[in-house]
């Protein structure tokens, strides 16, 4: 059979498959036509929360029973698009739409964009036969059910005013129900070519529209698109007393004046939600069809084959279109024919004599090449040609701005050529430059710590400490003159999912809070004398210029890796290069000073406003950092963490996942969730950390990889922080084993992944305070620590320099 298969954003393709063998509970069905929604197209766009690639979408549909023959159909129905537990206490009180185990046709298996489905059994609603209502027209049955569920919580009086925001399929189908039960609906839409198109169904149904109105004090309110100003008129228009139906979604990111909701409260508004519907709601859908077909056929687009939807899908999410039906019957009604039939609506309502005739559009041509072509292969989009800007997308090979974007994943023509990019070589590079500790030292750094005047051990990860920092200076006289922290950040466009129990405007306002000096990292690092640095990696913001800001922006946030990669090709590299870049124009320190013992010699420095004093040495030249701290800011990133973290150790999602900012047991469920569809969409490759950077990373993390990178490179000991430093370290060790020797676990996070990556590199946390807060708290606190195992090493006396009588042993 032919399915239309979503296999990525923009990336709906044809494709021939097996009919599917419906499980247990199922049926399999012909479909006949099933109707395409703005969700369609937002899912083909942006993706959406309950969505798992591969799935072929498709949720409005009319299907028939195979007759024994397999080839003549039986009895028709209309599929209410859920399938819940019927136990739960909203199943038992007839709102099973809010069924917790909810799965959804098109969203959790395969929709309705394919010649057969496999439908629940318990979801299939019969029609009347095509005589009264045809098949094109029961592909509304689902939408009439939602406005159906919307418009029952409003209780409608005869009489009461009704104002719609959105002339789209779903706000007149609204319109036409307040008028079915006696309401008088005022449909609001902004677009004047929508109200062009639509005004043979107003003057049809005698249903007025405007693009606004001064009229207020409306008895109910139904949102009908998702934009946020329309929701926020909707608040001022209502009545005191009066009705909100929140029926449509609002954009994403956007925000409400806090003043307008506080109008909610003021007129005592009756708010009610509206998602989806019930299966109550579909049997009273079909009902209400059939005494409103020609006023139905009227908000008809198009019938099309469905391949043609491909090219379509543009157009239905702009929203400038009414409804496109896909036609998978054997023999379809032809354009003229569904022309003459709305032709024959409009003028059963006596609208022809008003508005004139209709003049046919041109016969679209189609090209049935395009059916099958994938841009996976490099060579097209998912309109067969390029984007809006005349280049190959994301999923082909250039990007917008006509630079490498994604490597082809076939062979062929391209599959010779280097696209590799001067960031991606120099990051390879600086990399692959790291070498192995030289260990040749230990026995002499293990004696020489055993020879204290203690006990074997009694400073148990002091001890440890100044060996490693011992071995990475190659040096018995280990010191830690200079020292500085990282503080990266950036936005996650997984925040969309969900995953936080903070908003992502909190990563700005927390970095301002950095860069005034009022967070405890500052504290720390003030207390403990470190150089604190903030890098804006990726911030959904703007900041001032500031001293201790450096500002290596790639993007406002990644893109939610739950439906597409988190960075492309060619941004993973640049982050990774920007992190890299961090710790090498901060590595030499030129103080003027004059020549002063190892020791200690003190100079005043300014950090945020406050004196503190730092220990140097001159050399007669530059000098580096020994020890640096890294820390990150960004709502979202303990979702990316942990995801890379279950890729490379190979914990399942649910084991890596915690609770981040603290968000509660369901939270962490969906969370997990989320995880675990994410990396079965992507794939990452284990064995290459920046594969895995680009599909669920963060521009943070990666900037914290590089900065790990080309810290090991200059032998400067790295200080890795909690869960989400850990996994930026777990990848740098993944692209370079070498830099183990030179990474110290700052502190043992409450997150469960961060374990099962030391563990995977080797490292143990230095300490533990419990704490889960972030920043690089426990960088600089073990920066400190680190210092103090030096000064151990260095300066506490031996036994024989003492005169202490060891510990004697038996012969």
């Amino acid at each position: 059979m032919k399915r239309l298969i979503l296999n990525g954003l923009e990336r709906l393709e044809m494709e021939e498959c097996k009919t599917p063998v419906p499980p247990e509970g199922f049926s399999l069905l012909k479909v006949l036509c099933c109707a395409v929604c703005k969700t369609d197209a937002k899912m083909w766009h942006q993706g959406h929360r309950d969505l798992v690639f591969p799935r072929v979408p498709g949720h409005e549909m009319v299907v028939a029973e195979l007759n024994y023959d397999g080839y003549t159909l039986g009895q028709r129905y209309v599929v209410w698009p859920g399938q819940s537990c019927k136990d739960c206490s909203y199943c038992r009180d007839g709102r099973e739409n809010l069924c917790e185990q909810m799965k959804i046709t098109g969203f959790h298996h395969d929709g309705g964009f394919a010649q057969f489905i496999a439908v629940p059994k318990d979801s299939l609603v019969p029609l009347p036969p095509p005589s009264i209502i045809s098949d094109t027209i029961g592909c509304f049955a689902e939408p009439v059910g939602c406005v159906l569920n919307a418009i029952d919580k409003l209780s409608l009086q005869e009489g009461q005013r009704v104002i719609i925001y959105g002339g789209g399929t779903v706000g007149l189908i609204a319109a036409l129900v307040c008028r079915h039960l006696g309401a008088i609906p005022c449909v609001i839409e902004k677009k004047e070519e929508k109200i062009k198109k639509i005004t043979p169904f107003l003057e049809a149904t005698a249903i007025s529209c405007m693009k606004d109105t001064v009229e207020s004090e409306f008895d109910a309110v139904i949102n009908a698109c998702a934009d946020h100003i329309a929701f926020s008129l909707g608040v001022v228009k209502v009545a005191r007393g009066g009705k909100f139906s929140f029926f449509s979604g609002i954009t994403k990111n956007e925000h409400l004046e806090s003043n307008l909701i506080n109008l909610l409260h003021y007129k005592e508004v009756e708010l009610s939600g509206a998602y989806g519907l019930t299966r109550k709601n579909m049997l009273d859908a079909v009902s209400f069809m059939e005494s409103n077909i020609p006023f139905l056929e009227m908000l008809v687009e198009d019938v099309v084959r469905p391949e043609e939807i491909v090219k379509l899908m543009p157009d239905v999410l702009s929203g400038n279109t009414l409804k496109y039906i896909l036609d998978f019957r054997d023999n379809r009604e032809s354009p003229d024919e569904l022309f003459d039939k709305k032709n024959s609506a409009i003028e059963k309502s006596g609208v022809i004599e008003k508005t004139g005739t209709i003049e046919k559009s041109a016969a679209r041509k189609i090209n049935t090449d395009l059916w099958l072509i994938s841009d996976s292969n490099g060579v097209s989009d998912s309109n067969g040609v390029s984007d809006s800007n005349g280049v190959l997308n994301s999923n082909g090979v250039l990007d917008s701005n006509g630079v490498l974007n994604e490597l082809p994943e076939r062979g062929g023509a391209l599959a010779d050529i280097d696209f590799s990019s001067p960031d991606e070589k120099w990051c390879r590079s600086f990399a692959a430059s790291v070498n192995p500790i030289n260990k040749a030292l230990y026995s002499e750094a293990q004696g020489k710590i055993d020879n204290k005047t203690k006990p074997l051990g009694a400073l148990g990860t002091l001890e440890d400490l100044a060996i490693q920092m011992s071995l990475i200076q190659q040096t018995l006289l280990p010191v830690i003159r200079n020292k500085a922290l990282f503080v990266f950040a950036g936005d996650h466009g997984v925040t969309e999912e969900g995953v936080s129990a903070y908003p992502s405007e909190v990563t700005c306002q927390m970095v301002k809070n950095f860069l005034d000096g009022g967070a405890a990292i500052n504290v720390l690092c003030r207390h403990h004398g470190i150089e604190m640095k903030i890098v804006d990696m990726g911030v959904n913001g703007e900041f001032d210029d500031h001293p201790h800001l450096i500002k290596n922006k790639i993007r406002k946030g990644t893109r939610n890796f739950a439906i597409e990669p988190a960075m492309t090709h060619q941004e993973t590299f640049m982050a990774v290069r920007h992190g890299m870049q961090v710790f090498l124009d901060n590595y030499l320190i030129s103080p003027d000073m004059k020549h002063c013992k190892e020791s200690s010699t003190s100079f005043d420095i300014m950090d945020f406003g406050e004196k503190r004093s730092l220990n140097t040495v001159e050399t007669g030249k530059n000098i580096s950092l020994d020890i640096v701290g890294v820390g990150e800011m960004g709502i979202g990133n303990t979702t990316s963490a942990s995801a890379i973290i279950s890729v490379i150790t190979g914990i399942t999602p649910s084991e890596a996942t915690g609770r981040g900012t603290g968000i509660d047991n369901k939270g962490l469920e969906h969370k997990a969730g989320i995880i675990e569809k994410a990396i079965n969409f992507h794939k990452p490759d284990i064995t290459d950390g920046f594969d895995i950077l680009r599909k669920i990373g963060g521009y943070e993390i990666a900037g914290i990889t590089g900065a790990i990178l080309a810290a090991a490179s200059k032998g400067c000991a790295v200080v890795l922080d909690g869960v989400i430093s850990t996994a930026a370290g777990l990848v740098a060790f993944i692209v370079n084993p070498a830099i183990q020797g030179y990474l110290i676990s700052g502190h043992k996070s409450v997150e469960i992944a961060q374990k099962a990556a030391l563990d995977y590199m080797g490292l143990k946390p230095v300490i533990d305070f419990g704490m889960r807060l972030g920043e690089g708290t426990g960088a600089a606190l073990t920066i400190n620590t680190a210092q103090a195992a030096c000064k151990i090493m260095c300066e506490m006396a031996s036994f024989d320099e003492a005169q202490v009588s060891g510990k004697r042993h038996s012969s």
